[in-house]
């Protein structure tokens, strides 16, 4: 009789496991199929939040996204970077050395906001 419920457990621990297996391949598809689908220069969701942010209150800091955003500071660097890399925003010309430095709007960051109606 015991020897019967270890058979099936087994049986079904089996089962699952495959169908686990099956749901994190759907998964890794549909997350793949998303990436696809989003246009190159189409931004996450947060980063566009950062990007609004800095729109309104030009000249912020990471720290200072961050605690308006209520997000980690590295989250903050990483969309701040993100926002840089595509040339939206950028440092000022003349940066002060040993204090944050803060992250300006560039005019390519403005028309993103606008010409998608997000402002």
């Amino acid at each position: 009789m015991l020897a019967d419920q270890i058979t099936t457990l087994e049986h079904e621990k089996s089962v699952l496991q495959t169908e686990n297996a099956k749901l994190r391949k759907k998964v890794k598809n549909l997350e793949q199929q998303l990436d696809r689908g989003r246009s190159k220069g189409e931004l996450a969701d947060d980063t566009v939040e950062v990007l609004k942010l800095l729109f309104e209150h030009d000249g912020l800091t990471v720290s200072q996204v961050a605690g308006d955003l209520n997000m980690s500071h590295g989250v903050a660097e990483y969309h701040c970077g993100a926002l840089r890399s595509a040339e939206m925003i950028g440092f000022p010309f003349l940066r002060t050395f040993g204090s944050e430095n803060p992250n300006c709007m560039l005019q390519k960051g403005r028309a993103y906001l606008v010409k998608n109606g997000l402002v």
